[in-house]
């Protein structure tokens, strides 16, 4: 009952995300324009500006020796057939263009750019949801970063989560005495309140909130980490282990601004930018989620906090419970490093950056994804 201000901030995350779609919903249709307008394949862009733009941004690719040339006439068709959307003009196009004998080239890109036009909607939507996460996330990790990495130094010294308030102890062992009374309640502040009140209503916020989103393919995973998020906070409150939950949820928040951030240059057509905030969203990745995570927190769970799993000689179901879902979402960091893996593999080899968890699954020359360059 004391979480119950978290049902509020549920609320009121629900009328951030209704504020932003209202106010930037022009916006994300104008990038969504632009973003068209020079995604077109070359042989069919009649802007000389917008082709000198691709230039200066490194997407315009020349055309083939063994490219035909589209005569006017023929790419004001083209066009006109793709602007129409529907099912109906997408098969008199793909007929029409077999008629011009295209090459195998040019016909993968028109049937590319189509796919992206066919997501107009999805990349508003996507453009508007990481807009809001955005907003939303920014001042809880700012919040949550000051009250785990400074005003309890709960991260540098993670120890400190199993010892009272006010000890001064400054190596492992020590934690150790600590251990007489079971089990142990970790005393939390009114800082500690509200950051779980805030966190715990953004994160149900995106859990209900997620049936609502664009589709993604990882789908499940974000069903399970939502849940288990939920889960692991509400069992961790009720089993006395509230800062080992800031740790948690500090740990996770920084990477979100990062990726986030990234997706929103990528929206913009900033893919130098989106490149740069990748590379830190990766970074925090691997430190955070996958480095600190298991020795900030699992290792020091094990270490100075194991006797409290027990009462006398029975087991307490809320700590095993709060570590079963910790390893949850340690597996889902893993396979969400194996994806993103995958993208920083793709940048290596001169593709784009791209959000390879979106839209449903196509051919590799003909699928479009959220921001960056061009395919060769």
């Amino acid at each position: 009952l004391e979480l119950w201000p978290s049902l509020i901030f549920c609320a009121l995350f629900f009328i951030l995300r209704w504020v932003v779609n209202i106010a930037l919903t022009p916006i994300a249709r104008y990038l969504t324009d632009y973003k068209l307008e020079h995604e077109k394949p070359d042989f069919l862009i009649t802007s000389d500006a917008i082709r000198q733009d691709n230039i200066r941004n490194g997407t315009f690719k020349p055309s083939k020796q063994n490219n035909q040339e589209v005569s006017a006439s023929e790419r004001k068709q083209i066009l006109s057939l793709i602007d129409d959307r529907d099912q109906s003009s997408e098969s008199k196009l793909y007929a029409y263009i077999s008629t011009l004998q295209l090459s195998g080239a040019q016909q993968r890109e028109i049937r590319s750019y189509v796919q992206l036009c066919k997501e107009y909607d999805t990349h508003n939507n996507k453009f508007l949801e990481s807009t809001f996460k955005l907003l939303a996330i920014v001042p809880i990790a700012v919040y949550g970063t000051w009250v785990v990495y400074f005003k309890h130094d709960f991260f540098f010294h993670p120890w400190k989560q199993w010892i009272n308030f006010g000890d001064d102890l400054q190596r492992w062992d020590a934690c150790h005495p600590q251990l007489k009374d079971e089990p142990l309640t970790q005393v939390y502040d009114a800082a500690m309140y509200w950051y779980y009140v805030v966190s715990l209503g953004y994160h149900l916020n995106r859990a209900l909130g997620q049936f609502h989103n664009p589709s993604r393919k990882d789908f499940l995973a974000l069903l399970i980490h939502h849940w288990t998020t939920l889960g692991l906070m509400l069992c961790s409150w009720m089993g006395g282990k509230t800062r080992s939950g800031c740790i948690i949820l500090a740990i996770h928040e920084s990477s979100d601004i990062f990726l986030e951030s990234a997706k929103i240059c990528g929206y913009c057509s900033l893919y130098w930018l989106a490149d740069f905030f990748f590379i830190l969203f990766f970074l925090s990745w691997v430190v955070l989620r996958l480095y600190s995570f298991c020795y900030r927190l699992l290792f020091t769970i094990y270490h100075c906090g194991y006797k409290h799993f027990w009462m006398g000689d029975h087991p307490l179901i809320y700590p095993y419970v709060c570590v079963s879902m910790l390893y949850v979402l340690e597996c889902l960091h893993i396979y969400w490093f194996r994806l993103i893996m995958k993208i920083v593999i793709n940048k290596i080899v001169g593709k784009r950056i791209a959000d390879i968890r979106s839209g449903e699954d196509s051919d590799s020359d003909t699928k479009h994804v959220d921001g960056g360059k061009k395919q060769n």
